[in-house]
């Protein structure tokens, strides 16, 4: 009877500190730092962008989507990496916070091919190392060098998107009625980087022309390009009329 009052009292003991270390276990906190992370970074590594760096222009805007906001401390500094590799530090922080649903936006100060992460922080160091989706350059020289009458200026614009389909309507006008040449350039077509169906159609009417402009993605993949409208005269000068980022969503 002792011997198995004993064994009982052993077997309870055991079962006792298993159920206590395996709750211990499983009640072990995520790191915080970690679990923002990855809400801020949700989906996004999956993603691909396709954008343009116009030489001429020395600096690119580039806004960043994540999947949650960051107000934690000021970000006042940012690099830009492939991988772990440092391909740029020569930025400008525009928003010193991720806010409004993931929205993040910085200066490029110099053309770089290739970038997939981004490090923020401040004068107290790192604050966060996130990846940002796959993010394409390619450069162009557009020197904006035809006379401002001849020039076409936006005037207003209307987009729609969803389901990985995009529709843009633009409006442009102008002083001179000359006749000129105008063409779109899609960022991603270079690197082929999605299977995109376009159908942009300009008309134009005396001193104002109307651009209206759609895409469908075939692939559905998640991500963005940008197209250039760019206005061509018969000496082969340019001008840049605008332009306009592609999300590919559902």
């Amino acid at each position: 009877m002792k011997k198995q009052l004993c064994l009982f009292i052993l077997t309870a003991t055991l079962i006792a500190i298993f159920t206590a270390c395996n709750s211990q276990k499983n009640n072990h906190p995520t790191h915080p730092m970690l679990s923002a992370v990855a809400k801020l970074e949700g989906e996004i590594k999956k993603e691909k962008n396709y954008l343009f760096f116009n030489k001429n222009e020395y600096t690119k805007r580039i806004t960043l989507y994540f999947y949650d906001n960051y107000n934690k401390a000021p970000i006042t500094n940012v690099r830009l990496f492939r991988d772990n590799v440092l391909v740029s530090k020569k930025t400008k922080v525009i928003d010193t916070s991720i806010h409004d649903n993931g929205i993040f936006t910085f200066e490029l100060r110099e053309y770089i091919p290739f970038f997939n992460s981004i490090e923020l922080s401040n004068h107290n160091g790192r604050l966060l190392k996130l990846k940002t989706g796959d993010y394409h350059f390619e450069l162009v020289d557009l020197a904006d060098n035809i006379e401002n009458d001849y020039r076409w200026y936006l005037e207003s614009y209307t987009t729609g998107e969803g389901n990985f389909k995009f529709e843009m309507d633009a409006n442009f006008s102008r002083k001179n009625s000359q006749k000129t040449k105008y063409e779109l350039n899609s960022a991603y077509k270079k690197l082929k980087g999605f299977s995109v169906v376009e159908i942009p159609t300009f008309k134009e009417k005396s001193n104002t022309l109307f651009l209206k402009y759609s895409a469908t993605s075939s692939t559905k993949e998640a991500g963005s390009y940008e197209v250039l409208v760019v206005q061509k005269n018969s000496s082969g000068q340019k001008y840049l009329m605008g332009s306009v980022v592609v999300p590919l969503k559902e």
